[in-house]
């Protein structure tokens, strides 16, 4: 959404690259102003008048991202009556759920995004396609019954009736985001929370050589006692205090030790 600070509006997100979406959409000609529960507001070039035109999306489902899905969808309703399913994910999911006649520009995009993985950068791929209103309906009686489901199988109910929605997409291409680190956080911790492997609220134990010992050594130049030193920092960190019990409970003291 469109904060206004310091006189100027600027964009929050759940995360950066949400944010990072939003601005290059921004600069494509397509401008996302406002978002309630139920809708989302967008600024559009028309291709005919060549003016900006407002457009208001229905927002029908949401359907959630997860490890192992690797995607996320939105149904949305435009303005003139069509139901559109919007996804984004990883390229190993997402081009295997491509139609017949959605592959359009495949091969370019496995080009950019070869281009892209080769400078480090993180990917998704985006497609579409439109629902018949008769499978909207059915689709959206299916996934209230599984999200309203009290059952131990739940998510595997909800994972299997959007699996049968979300195919036949069309490709529209691909995106590219630099993975950079958020304040005070190191990069796999970082990708952690991104991919729901970490949860605020759980413990983390972070080993870092940064010491002014080894500092020290770094401006000698020293590799064989910057090595040694390392080794002694990380042993240290590891069988200290808690972190001691840790090793042990994970069996990993011996090797830490042995290495």
């Amino acid at each position: 959404m469109w904060m206004k600070a310091r006189g100027r509006f600027c964009t929050e997100a759940e995360s950066p690259d949400e944010a990072a979406f939003v601005i290059a959409a921004r600069e494509l000609g397509f401008e996302f102003y406002k978002r309630t529960q139920t809708s989302i507001s967008v600024r559009e070039l028309d291709r005919a008048s060549g003016k900006n035109v407002e457009r208001l999306y229905t927002l029908l489902n949401v359907l959630e991202f997860n490890s192992s899905r690797k995607r996320m969808s939105v149904i949305v309703r435009n303005e003139e009556g069509k139901v559109l399913l919007l996804c984004k994910g990883a390229d190993n999911v997402m081009f295997g759920r491509l139609a017949k006649n959605g592959r359009e520009f495949e091969k370019e995009t496995e080009e950019h995004l070869n281009r892209y993985a080769g400078a480090g950068l993180r990917t998704l791929i985006l497609a579409y396609r439109e629902l018949e209103e008769h499978e909207f309906s059915e689709f959206n009686e299916k996934f209230t019954n599984a999200k309203n489901s009290i059952s131990a199988d739940r998510e595997t109910l909800i994972d299997e009736v959007t699996d049968k929605i979300e195919k036949d997409l069309i490709l529209l291409g691909a995106t590219a985001v630099e993975d950079k680190l958020q304040n005070g956080m190191e990069t796999a911790i970082n990708i952690g929370f991104a991919c729901s492997l970490l949860r605020q609220g759980m413990r983390q134990i972070m080993i870092t050589l940064e010491s002014p010992e080894i500092q020290v050594l770094e401006k000698e130049g020293d590799k064989d006692a910057i090595t040694t030193t390392s080794r002694a920092s990380i042993l240290q960190q590891i069988t200290r205090g808690k972190d001691h019990a840790y090793s042990i409970k994970w069996g990993l003291r011996g090797i830490c030790i042995n290495h």
